[in-house]
């Protein structure tokens, strides 16, 4: 009965096998069908990928020239700017001497500001700026008894001088 048995089992084994290659063979026009829509899927997305380096070469190409004109008015300021300077400088030098001995004074708050703010989350920015509110104010009260002003009220130390009265003044 072995002999008989294990020829069954092989028979049974081969039309299992069989139905599995039926099966196999049932799929793949389902397959075939995937693989060309995976390379139609594929050749769009290149195809995609060509019209969006096209449209972002033209974005990039057109914002380019705002790009240069802000290059441009950045280094015309700042030309402009140092012209100013270099040509006060000798008669401010005075005024820049103070100016530069404040900021370093003042370097130490700025310094527990920035702390502050960057790394406990707590904006103290408001105490300067109130402060600098209460200097204007006491600044205008005393001007008509003082005849001028201990602070600066709207005038840049870049503002080029001009003779008046063979007096140099602010424009």
């Amino acid at each position: 009965m072995g002999f008989i048995q294990n020829f069954i089992n092989g028979i049974k084994n081969m039309i299992r096998n069989f139905k599995r290659i039926i099966c196999f063979l049932g799929t793949i026009p389902r397959r075939i069908s995937n693989i060309n829509a995976g390379f139609d899927n594929i050749f769009k997305g290149v195809n995609l990928e060509f019209q969006a380096i096209g449209k972002s070469f033209h974005q990039g190409s057109s914002s380019l020239g705002t790009l240069g004109l802000y290059i441009g008015e950045l280094i015309n300021t700042y030309m402009l700017c140092g012209f100013k300077f270099a040509g006060n400088f000798f008669d401010c030098i005075f005024y820049y001497i103070i100016d530069i001995i404040l900021y370093v004074l003042y370097l130490p708050c700025t310094i527990i500001l920035w702390a502050f703010d960057t790394f406990l989350d707590l904006d103290f920015y408001y105490i300067p700026q109130n402060t600098y509110k209460g200097l204007q104010q006491i600044n205008d009260l005393l001007y008509p008894y003082l005849g001028f002003y201990f602070a600066l009220k709207g005038i840049s130390l870049l503002t080029p001088l001009t003779p008046v009265n063979n007096e140099l003044s602010p424009l």
